[in-house]
């Protein structure tokens, strides 16, 4: 029997997302939603899969805090997110995501704010460079360099909090070997102990490594990982260490109008 001719290639959106809280449309847009306390919040449709994934990230950061199942990793412009949120109810940021307006104001907000931003032409948004290949990671702590973190040879002090949260526990004093990949798939493996000397859980083999490679300097903010499932990268359950560059955050700016310094934004 001849088999049939095949079918002629054509543009389809596939029946399910890469990404958490993301919905394929028959229009070949992306719907986008979130649910709290197993309640269905839709965030509207947008133009894209990634602006909708962003959308998801950002209504999960008002909800939840920054805990959450995110699509994106951290980035220069993300980093300040929370400050912008603090300005605003549940209600008008889920009003904003819904209208459009949500990213335009957050960025001029940045823009405004923080100097490193003001002389810098397009500020870029989350996109698929930022993520991996839709795999969800969860933040588990973040530790923003201090000049002792930066000078102090060969050893990175870690939250007790967090370490104890998150990694495996120590039966004895031998350090235990800890894999993390980084956002260009590069494996980094550092030996974690507790250093009884200055009483605290460090990082040492590989804490120099990955300052000298990932040319970090004080104030920059290393973001710890966990992945919540592997589709493609990272491997099931592999962490995942990521840096954000220069972070600095400005109180005063919880003494200043938002909304009115962002009305110029078209909605």
């Amino acid at each position: 029997m001849i088999p049939p001719p095949p079918e002629p290639p054509s543009v389809r959106t596939p029946a399910v997302s890469k990404y958490e809280g993301v919905i394929p449309q028959h229009d070949y847009r992306w719907g986008a939603q979130i649910f709290v306390d197993h309640q269905r919040i839709y965030l509207g449709t947008l133009n894209t899969e990634v602006a909708a994934a962003r959308a998801h990230d950002s209504a999960s950061l008002k909800f939840y805090g920054r805990y959450f199942n995110r699509n994106f990793l951290l980035t220069e412009l993300t980093i300040y997110e929370p400050h912008f949120q603090s300005h605003f109810s549940r209600e008008v940021i889920l009003d904003m995501i819904r209208d459009g307006s949500y990213e335009p104001k957050f960025v001029e907000f940045v823009r405004t704010f923080y100097p490193k931003f003001n002389d810098s032409g397009s500020i870029a948004l989350p996109d698929a460079s930022d993520s991996f290949n839709g795999v969800i990671v969860k933040e588990m702590f973040r530790l923003q360099l201090t000049s002792a973190d930066v000078e102090r040879p060969g050893i990175l002090t870690l939250p007790e909090q967090h370490a104890m949260q998150h990694f495996p526990p120590l039966m004895s004093t031998d350090p235990v070997l800890l894999h993390f990949f980084d956002r260009m798939q590069r494996l980094w493996e550092f030996q974690y102990w507790y250093s009884a000397s200055i009483q605290s859980f460090v990082f040492a083999g590989g804490w120099d490594s990955f300052l000298v490679g990932m040319e970090l300097d004080v104030n920059d903010v290393v973001v710890y990982y966990r992945c919540k499932e592997s589709r493609n990268f990272p491997p099931l359950s592999a962490d995942v260490i990521d840096a954000v560059r220069g972070v600095r955050f400005r109180c005063d700016v919880m003494d200043i109008d938002v909304e009115e310094s962002t009305s110029r934004v078209s909605q």
